[in-house]
């Protein structure tokens, strides 16, 4: 959960945290007592808050959230550390753990990631459209649920701008029948760049767990997609989004080699095996 930390007096503005990929929250009202929170409040909003920022992780990636499982590469940079619990109000923090120096990409991701979400559940408790994916929102109404019924409140804050949210039943949660946000999206995706079809002048980029994303390029990026083929890309583009939540296929406006685990892609060789089982 996140929670609202105070500055403590004195504490130089070098040791204060990463607030980039962090959000503090922090349940206060007259039901919370001296640090304590039901259970089913605690979990609601630590299980919304983390389904929410695996799908906006997800469609930063370029991938559209589906049911079954999400791919490992998404899910371990997506998957929030629950720790620092304070007493007095019940307060805690969330924090994503940064990802190590071969996944460069990812250090630019992970605070986009808790930008994007803080901003969408401030938009969604104001009632105002959110340009969260329709999944991301389902958690957020998980969240705000919870909470508005009480006489309690729920501050969230962090992300680069420490931007700070509080629910509560007195603000203009969402409209049930909240709107998806349609235009164009920025997306970055990783995988392996396979079949390109030269006539519609489109490309299939899977990831390791099968899953493709489709992108387009015009005839200027032709050379450029086709001296990719085969190796693992970092593609950057955009997307539009219908009215129905329905996405496009990827807009290229860049394709480049990365470095990525390329287990799941071969097979291993017997001295391999052998050096893993120890035989």
């Amino acid at each position: 959960m996140l929670a609202l930390q105070e500055k403590p007096k004195g504490v130089n503005a070098m040791d204060e945290p990463d607030m980039s990929r962090r959000i503090f929250a922090t349940f206060e009202g007259p039901n919370i007592g001296r640090g304590w929170v039901d259970v089913l409040d605690l979990v609601a909003v630590l299980q919304g808050l983390q389904g929410a920022i695996v799908v906006v992780m997800e469609d930063l990636w370029g991938r559209n959230h589906t049911r079954g499982p999400v791919p490992e590469e998404i899910l371990r940079h997506a998957t929030m550390r629950f720790g620092e619990v304070r007493v007095g109000s019940f307060g805690a923090t969330l924090m994503l753990e940064p990802p190590p120096s071969v996944e460069p990409q990812m250090f630019d991701m992970q605070p986009e990631a808790v930008e994007r979400l803080l901003e969408g559940i401030q938009a969604y408790a104001d009632g105002l459209p959110s340009d969260l994916p329709a999944d991301a929102i389902r958690h957020v109404r998980t969240v705000t649920a919870r909470i508005t019924r009480t006489e309690d409140w729920l501050v969230l804050e962090g992300g680069r701008t420490a931007r700070r949210v509080v629910i509560s039943a007195s603000t203009g949660h969402g409209r049930e029948e909240q709107t998806i946000a349609t235009g164009v999206r920025n997306v970055r995706l990783i995988g392996r760049l396979l079949e390109i079809d030269y006539k519609d002048r489109t490309a299939e980029v899977w990831d390791a767990l099968g899953q493709m994303t489709r992108i387009r390029f015009v005839e200027a990026q032709r050379a450029q997609v086709d001296a990719a083929r085969q190796q693992y890309v970092t593609v950057v583009g955009v997307i539009e989004v219908g009215h129905s939540g329905r996405t496009s296929a990827v807009n290229l406006e860049s394709v480049t080699p990365t470095r990525i685990d390329d287990s799941f892609w071969r097979t291993r060789s017997l001295a391999e095996l052998v050096e893993e089982q120890g035989v």
